[in-house]
């Protein structure tokens, strides 16, 4: 099982860490990818054993990459500063985290990079979304009414034939049940010509 981690900051800059080789950099370790933190507000009540839930709200998200420098690589500082760019002062970026076939992106800003010594190999990144969740990197589309095709080959030509016709489907289920929080979806309605009651 292979995960990778690509960071991309408002400049164009971008950099793509794995756990299983070093580009220049190897993924040693990530946390914060897999949490997912809730604050719980309880209300205290005079003379009553208890408190009463007043409600929650997901927490901001940590990510904390530990990266490790390749130690046959001669140009370490090299890619230390190429992390320091990339991973600037208030940096807004976008973290694409895939694994198993899956990708999920979310927006962060750069908390601090730490690498205790010049010849120390290990770097800790912090990152800090201030949006919790992840999202699919890719939009799903779903036809509702298009052409189906009737033309097939071997073919033989007939007066007056039909090569297609309108398919009218008015219900389509729409899957969105891989988070962790019933999160709304945004939909986008596309149309080739004039439509009643959309």
């Amino acid at each position: 099982m292979s995960r990778s981690i690509t960071c991309d900051n408002h400049n164009g800059y971008r950099m793509t860490f794995t756990d299983n080789a070093f580009s220049p950099f190897l993924l040693a370790n990530v946390d914060g990818i897999y949490l997912s933190e809730n604050n719980v507000t309880i209300s205290d009540n005079t003379m009553t054993d208890g408190g009463t839930y007043q409600g929650s709200v997901k927490k901001k998200r940590n990510i904390v990459l530990s990266l490790m420098d390749s130690p046959s690589n001669v140009y370490n500082q090299t890619n230390s500063d190429a992390l320091y760019v990339l991973f600037s002062e208030a940096s807004l970026g976008t973290l694409t985290y895939e694994e198993d076939g899956i990708s999920r992106e979310t927006s962060y800003y750069v908390e601090k990079v730490y690498k205790p010594s010049l010849k120390n190999r290990v770097i800790t990144v912090s990152l800090i979304c201030a949006d919790p969740f992840f999202y699919d990197t890719d939009d799903s589309t779903v036809q509702m009414a298009n052409w189906i095709s009737d033309f097939e080959f071997i073919h033989e030509f007939y007066d007056s034939e039909e090569l297609g016709h309108r398919s009218l489907v008015r219900i389509v289920d729409i899957e969105n049940n891989s988070a962790t929080d019933n999160i709304g979806l945004t939909i986008t309605l596309e149309a080739l010509s004039d439509v009643a009651n959309p």
